[in-house]
């Protein structure tokens, strides 16, 4: 959190920010800054049109699946793993994967995404598929001709190496049985606990804001239009936690933000990533949608 040091030069605005895939970003679009996500000099805020006007600055982390350098100091999330009677749960997970141009080593995870965990030591059940159109056939590759590369960190692989080359014009998909979803919606549960909470207390001598805002780009505009969506705007006791919203780039997108083996950070776009909700009706959340 980020707010005036003297209370009485606030405006009593609470601005929440969605960050996305862990990144500060409402700084480079509204304050001309050069970005980053540990803002601390002058230099960060950019022409410092927020902090004039008085806002009260805050982001948390909601999201899981990102891989960063601990350096960028990204918000990311650790939520808790879903388990069935104490035991371990399994299901299927899929990734599709596109090159623009020939690789022996393709990444299937998405942007800067991380992938779950294995069912079975050695994956053997494990599916790579290729088609020339997201309706089209597909062609199982043989499991010898493929394999899974060792992630760096040493945790879950990212990548697949290919006997010959992955080439431009395929649309190829890994499936594989996965265990130890995670409770992603938590993310957006902490979200809508941690305004519901500071609406009605006072921090270190401010009082309580006036008013919320929340503001999201692109995915995190997303997370937002789900929030809207699934009713997770209001509180336990049905009282709104913010007041209004700044939607940018997102339309009326949403995504996986909230359902067993969900992937936050991916989204269906027009020739990859078909099985993963995105736009899809309702619009928005009114009783006639």
């Amino acid at each position: 959190m980020l707010r005036p040091a003297e209370p009485a030069r606030g405006n009593g605005t609470l601005l929440y920010e969605v960050n996305n895939r862990g990144n500060i970003a409402i700084l480079a679009q509204l304050d001309a800054a050069p970005g980053g996500n540990d803002p601390s000099t002058a230099a960060d805020f950019g022409n410092a049109f927020l902090l004039q006007q008085g806002f009260t600055l805050l982001w948390s982390a909601w999201t899981w699946d990102v891989i960063a350098d601990v350096q960028e100091k990204r918000l990311i999330f650790e939520p808790p793993i879903a388990t069935l009677s104490g035991n371990p749960i399994t299901g299927e997970v899929a990734y599709e994967l596109l090159v623009d141009r020939p690789a022996k080593i393709a990444e299937f995870t998405g942007i800067q995404g991380a992938a779950y965990g294995f069912a079975e030591d050695g994956v053997r059940d494990a599916v790579l598929t290729v088609r020339e159109r997201p309706e089209g056939p597909r062609r199982v590759i043989p499991r010898a001709d493929w394999a899974f590369v060792p992630a760096p960190d040493g945790g879950v692989p990212r990548q697949l190496a290919l006997e010959g080359k992955f080439e431009p014009g395929h649309l190829y998909e890994l499936s594989y049985r996965a265990r130890d979803p995670y409770v992603v919606a938590a993310g957006l549960a902490g979200i809508r606990d941690l305004l519901a909470f500071l609406r009605g207390h006072s921090f270190e001598g401010a009082p309580a804001p006036a008013r919320t805002l929340i503001f999201g780009i692109s995915q995190s505009g997303r997370v937002i239009q789900t929030m809207l969506l699934r009713g997770m705007h209001v509180d336990e006791a049905g009282r709104p936690v913010f007041d209004a919203a700044f939607v940018h780039v997102a339309g009326a997108g949403k995504g996986g933000f909230d359902y067993r083996f969900a992937m936050p950070t991916r989204h269906f776009s027009v020739v990859q990533d078909h099985g993963y909700a995105t736009d899809y009706f309702p619009v928005h959340n009114d009783d006639g949608a």
